[in-house]
């Protein structure tokens, strides 16, 4: 299986090259025969990466240590999970998962508009070939997850502690589907900057695309943001960096396009800035791919140095060269015009009020962290008292329960457990850990990490971080009181509930029935509708 992954990627590279050509080519000449192989060519490219990426997942699985990402990322006795997640957790790999979703997101979008939006398909099935073809080239030519070694070591390093976390299992792929859900939209905006085909038509085709890639980028950022939160050790959720400001931009620019988009819609508006939104958000996704996979800032988000940060930054300038092109020559086509204006749905509507109410809890977690308060270099040895009072007003004691040493699963472990009260009330045990990874033959792998305890409710939590064991058994620690963090995580929630209701088929099919309002230009009569 392994080896039939390898060639399949390969021929996954002939695949998409034949996909973009054919493609673009059938649009131009005409040909409906070049369309139609240019979309089997589309199908044919899934089914080939869905097989390149089972052979990998088959080398992580049977621990293939001949593999240098394998060897690299893996270790004999990691837990399952982490061997699933470490598909996404190195260079090669998580380009891979990258090229997945795009073919995937491809051969959807294919079939979903096999009886629509005819005359942009070509051009659009062609743009993401030819995307497919640029993430294929690299994967094949600069950082090939199937890459051997000289030698096979009997162990592999194993994963980076910090990523042995529920929450970087699941972030990653979030971002990664919210990342490559923009490339949808930015295909249909190049398709009808090509055909001058700038009415509504492509807009109502990349809505839904818009909202999903937000979602999961708002799931992804919210669930970094949790994972920095707990595993860190620093008590914040955001250290402002490049790298998770990269996640950060898009984000932005795609909330802004999803507001402009309903001005567009009624008004027939905003054309130049919906057209520039799209392609700006799909430009940040590639940009901050560039800033993470380049290595050129150093971050706990970003991947090593590599050769592969040049062919992101040429890819880069080549699409903001065919983007301004392209906007530039389309001037006039993208004035403003009216149009017919669909009334929108009870349904479209509360769930933006739910994902508006998100963002304002969200942002009162935010601003309480203003009263934090920290007592640092806490030293307690076995059976000592620390007494703090925190942003409340209330009183709190933390006894040191003993320090204990044990090993699970792959790593040895040191811990200690603190009976807590408020106010003379128990508020039961915080736990936090020091642990120290090691290899199947109990060999360390990397720095010892840090597990933070974290007492929550809904006023505030208590995080407690042990720094290390001194002297006899005493406990240098770090404890913090957080005030409002668990509205935090509530917000994100109602936001990606508030998505899920937004994206919902119904409330389009709602809204088309609910009947239309004309709205022309002020120099025109005004007509209604029903």
């Amino acid at each position: 299986m392994i080896l039939v992954g390898e060639l399949a990627l390969w021929v996954a590279l002939l695949m998409a090259a034949w996909c973009a050509t054919v493609s673009i080519a059938g649009g131009k000449l005409g040909r409906a025969d070049l369309i139609a192989s240019g979309e089997r060519a589309a199908y044919a490219t899934v089914a080939l990466v869905i097989l390149a990426s089972a052979g990998l997942w088959t080398a992580i699985l049977t621990h293939d240590f001949s593999l240098k990402y394998v060897a690299s990322f893996t270790s004999a006795n990691l837990p399952t999970v982490y061997l699933i997640a470490s598909f996404w957790g190195g260079q090669s790999g998580s380009l891979l998962f990258w090229t997945l979703l795009l073919a995937v997101f491809t051969a959807m979008t294919v079939f979903g508009n096999r009886a629509r939006n005819r005359a942009l398909m070509p051009y659009v099935t062609g743009t993401l070939g030819v995307l497919l073809l640029f993430f294929l080239a690299t994967l094949c030519f600069a950082s090939s997850p199937y890459e051997r070694l000289d030698w096979v070591p009997a162990e592999g390093r194993g994963m980076n502690p910090q990523l042995q976390s529920p929450g970087m299992a699941i972030h990653p792929p979030n971002l990664y589907f919210g990342f490559v859900a923009t490339h949808v939209p930015f295909a249909f905006v190049i398709a009808a900057l090509i055909t001058r085909q700038l009415d509504s038509e492509w807009l109502a085709a990349v809505r839904r695309w818009a909202l999903l890639s937000w979602l999961f980028l708002t799931i992804g950022i919210v669930l970094g943001m949790w994972w920095a939160y707990v595993e860190l050790g620093w008590g914040g959720y955001w250290a402002w960096d490049p790298v998770e400001n990269s996640s950060l931009l898009p984000w932005l620019t795609q909330t802004a396009f999803l507001h402009s988009v309903m001005i567009h819609e009624k008004r027939g508006m905003l054309r130049k800035w919906n057209v520039t939104l799209v392609a700006a958000t799909f430009l940040l996704a590639i940009l901050g791919t560039f800033i993470t996979r380049s290595g050129v800032i150093s971050s706990v988000h970003a991947f090593a140095t590599s050769d592969i940060g040049s062919w992101f930054l040429i890819f880069l300038i080549l699409g903001i060269a065919v983007t301004a092109y392209l906007v530039t020559t389309r001037l006039r086509d993208l004035e403003a015009r009216a149009h017919l204006e669909s009334m929108v749905s009870n349904r479209r509507r509360y769930g933006g009020y739910i994902m508006h109410a998100g963002i304002v809890l969200m942002f009162a977690a935010f601003a309480g962290m203003a009263f934090r308060g920290v007592h640092g270099d806490v030293r307690l040895g076995p059976g000592e008292t620390f007494a703090a009072t925190d942003p409340w007003g209330r009183d709190w004691t933390f006894t040191n329960q003993g320090v204990s040493e044990f090993a699970v699963l792959n790593r040895r472990v040191t811990g200690i457990a603190l009976a807590t009260t408020m106010d003379g009330k128990p508020q039961g045990i915080i736990s936090s850990e020091k642990r120290q990874h090691v290899d199947s033959r109990g060999n360390a792998t990397f720095e010892p990490s840090t597990e933070v305890g974290i007492h929550s409710s809904a006023k505030q939590d208590v995080y407690v971080v042990l720094a290390g064991v001194v002297g006899d058994n005493t406990a240098s620690l770090s404890i913090a009181f957080n005030p409002l963090v668990v509205w935090a995580w509530v917000g994100g929630a109602l936001i990606a509930i508030g998505g899920l209701i937004v994206m919902w088929p119904q409330a389009d099919r709602r809204c088309a029935q609910s009947g239309y309002i004309v709205r022309l230009r002020p120099e025109h009569a005004s007509l209604a509708a029903t």
